[in-house]
């Protein structure tokens, strides 16, 4: 009997193991510092650990990032998400985090999007 609660014991250690999921841990990037009004601007969040699948949020200012024809949000991989904003103008400074989630956890960074001479 003692043998077969051994074997038991093994192998659950290796299911454990096997179905363990890596949290994400994601690559935190910033915005350029000579942002000007009129330019084009890109941030990557990038998934540097962790197990697929990952979901990837963007948020501005701590709310859910609004997209259109000017700010765009895209993936070509399942471990990145760009976000793109083409003219860039006086509402769009603020705060932008992007938030990886797996089953096992979620990671997140912010970056600060600041024009040259905008005073907030």
């Amino acid at each position: 009997m003692a043998g077969s609660w051994n074997s038991l014991a093994v192998c659950i250690l290796f299911f454990t193991s096997v179905l363990a999921v890596e949290p994400p841990m994601l690559q935190p990037d910033e915005f350029p510092s000579d942002i000007e009004l009129g330019s084009r601007v890109q941030i990557v969040c990038y998934l540097k650990k962790g197990d697929l699948p990952v979901t990837f949020r963007w948020n501005k200012d701590e709310k859910q990032l609004l997209t259109n024809e000017r700010i765009t949000i895209s993936s070509s991989d399942s471990i990145s998400s760009n976000l793109r904003i083409q003219r860039v103008i006086s509402e769009d400074v603020a705060n932008y985090s992007c938030t990886g989630t797996n089953s096992a956890g979620s990671d997140s960074f912010t970056a600060a999007l600041i024009v040259r001479g905008n005073v907030i």
